[in-house]
């Protein structure tokens, strides 16, 4: 199985986003990136049920994956992260937040860690966002964790999750 281009690159750091924009201060993307011919060798499929409210603390929305990029692949890997949840009652001003990291060797996550996911989802009526990340030039060998966090925008804000999903996926490059 092979996969095509996805996301954007922000080489150097992650940071959060202040209305759509990288925080100050924050490395800004250096353009398209491109993670192509690549050979899918696992999948981790993770759902939760469970609702939770969102504020300004962090909020684990899923237990730690750790994958391994095979020691007899020299060319490494890629891993691609792709989160839905569902978002609503999220207070006026404010917008809920995904944020993946992925510990280990290796580049930071494309494009950036944190992402705003809603902020017009004010009501009880929920609705669904999906986003997507992948870090790249993962060595041969390494073991890589990858965490997935709630949490809200701006301090004081909330918000409520319910139903998500996240898939991990690892490529040989």
């Amino acid at each position: 199985m092979a996969a095509n281009a996805f996301a954007q690159d922000q080489e150097e750091g992650q940071s959060r986003e202040v209305d759509g924009l990288p925080e100050e201060g924050a490395a800004a993307a250096s353009g398209p990136q491109v993670a192509r011919n690549l050979t899918l060798v696992r999948t981790t499929i993770r759902t939760e049920t469970q609702g939770v409210a969102l504020t300004s603390n962090f909020l684990t929305g899923f237990a730690p994956t750790t994958v391994v990029c095979p020691a007899t692949h020299a060319a490494g890997c890629t891993i691609k992260v792709e989160v839905s949840a569902t978002i609503f009652a999220i207070s006026p001003g404010n917008a809920a937040q995904m944020d993946v990291n992925i510990t280990g060797t290796g580049p930071a996550v494309d494009p950036a860690s944190f992402v705003n996911v809603d902020s017009t989802t004010t009501g009880p009526l929920a609705s669904v966002h999906t986003f997507q990340w992948m870090k790249r030039k993962i060595p041969a060998g390494s073991a890589q964790t990858v965490n997935i966090l709630f949490t809200m925008l701006k301090k004081g804000g909330s918000a409520n999750t319910g139903f998500r999903t996240a898939t991990i996926q690892l490529y040989l490059n």
